[in-house]
């Protein structure tokens, strides 16, 4: 997940996005409503969703232009129209061997923005929050567990000195 706070003009283009990925092939692509993603043949996926300010998704592609392979991709996120000012944008980026259905991470994964706090819902019913501040905090809190909180409230409990 990615929360950033972007400050522009009214009108300029923000981007986000995923990981890079590239082999001797062109990989797959593939893109959705807020979504897309790039597949390599050995099953190494990169997505990225949009959670909250993107309106759309695409892909770029490459030839001879990274380093890991002759033909590279990146799925990245999209707005046409920042509002000016500051605006709040968040994403979800996955990179993973196993198999997964953007459309379902869109659908099952929520975000809402009030100021600069971030909420992010996952399906598990774990809890993520990111504040935007002087000093940007972190909290989760899983389902079934203790709240992990960064900058840590006690160093002590991070393992930390």
């Amino acid at each position: 997940m990615r929360v950033h706070r972007v400050t522009a003009p009214p009108g300029h283009v923000v981007r986000d996005g995923g990981y890079a990925l590239a082999g001797p092939r062109p990989p797959m692509v593939r893109t959705g409503h807020r979504w897309s993603q790039v597949g390599l043949p050995d099953g190494l996926t990169s997505v990225v969703v949009a959670l909250h300010g993107f309106r759309a998704a695409t892909t770029t592609e490459a030839l001879d232009a990274n380093a890991f392979g002759v033909c590279s991709g990146t799925p990245y996120l999209v707005t046409l129209d920042h509002p000016g000012g500051s605006a709040v944008y968040v994403s979800l980026i996955v990179l993973t061997g196993d198999r997964v259905d953007p459309a379902v991470l869109r659908d099952s994964v929520t975000a809402s923005v009030a100021g600069d706090r971030a909420t992010v819902r996952l399906p598990d019913g774990e809890r993520i929050e990111v504040v935007l501040g002087a000093q940007v905090t972190y909290a989760r809190y899983p389902a079934d567990g203790a709240p992990v909180r960064w900058p840590a409230d006690d160093a002590a409990a991070t393992g930390y000195k």
